[in-house]
């Protein structure tokens, strides 16, 4: 078992890990080189971590773990699969920062192990917007659907984004990643939040 098993079952624990362990030394164990991980290592720490993490975190500590952790993640993976992605299409290689075990072998093996590796942290990337737009973690958003028949959204029963983002996760992080994020970064989360909306509509 890997250390981000053992610190993910240990989120599970839930208020006590939260309250007990102090977030700055968390965040700096975690993201401090968050820009030179390879894409596995990314992956690991979204699956094994984060996504836990999210699904954990008391609404009253939100404002202090996510900020820390999901901010410079969100930041980095941005930047990151929007590259490898344009190249991958342009240029028929994915360049993923990755380099143990695939430097060797034919051209042909190792665009697939690029892009496989490519693949496998968006799939992450997306599981962790799936648990953050997930219904049980947005009580303070409206069912868009009930038995079938679209429910009208009223608008003026929201007062502001502040009193949506104390109930809802999904409100939070437009709450947060509009203080902090560049309109480039916000476009990105808004249109990933909605390409979950497409798929699970399908």
């Amino acid at each position: 078992m890997n250390r981000y098993n053992v610190l993910g079952l240990s989120i599970t624990i839930g208020d006590s890990f939260f309250k007990n362990l102090d977030v700055h030394f968390v965040a700096v164990a975690l993201m401090e080189n968050i820009q030179s991980m390879e894409f596995r290592h990314l992956r690991e720490l979204v699956h094994c971590i984060l996504i836990p993490l999210v699904k954990n975190c008391p609404v009253d500590m939100r404002e202090i773990w996510l900020q820390k952790l999901l901010h410079p993640l969100f930041v980095h993976v941005q930047q990151a699969l929007s590259c490898s992605w344009s190249s991958l299409l342009q240029d028929g290689r994915a360049k993923v920062p990755d380099t143990h075990g695939i430097l060797s072998g034919s051209d042909l093996k190792v665009q697939v192990m690029e892009e496989t590796l490519l693949r496998n942290l968006t799939r992450q990337i997306r599981s962790l917007l799936s648990v953050i737009a997930s219904p049980p973690l947005n009580t303070g958003i409206p069912s868009l659907e009930q038995s079938g028949h679209i429910i009208p959204f009223d608008m003026s029963s929201v007062k502001s984004l502040d009193a949506v983002a104390s109930c809802s996760l999904v409100g939070y992080a437009f709450y947060l990643f509009g203080m902090y994020a560049s309109f480039q970064f916000q476009s990105f989360f808004f249109f990933s939040l909605c390409l979950l909306l497409v798929i699970a509509s399908c």
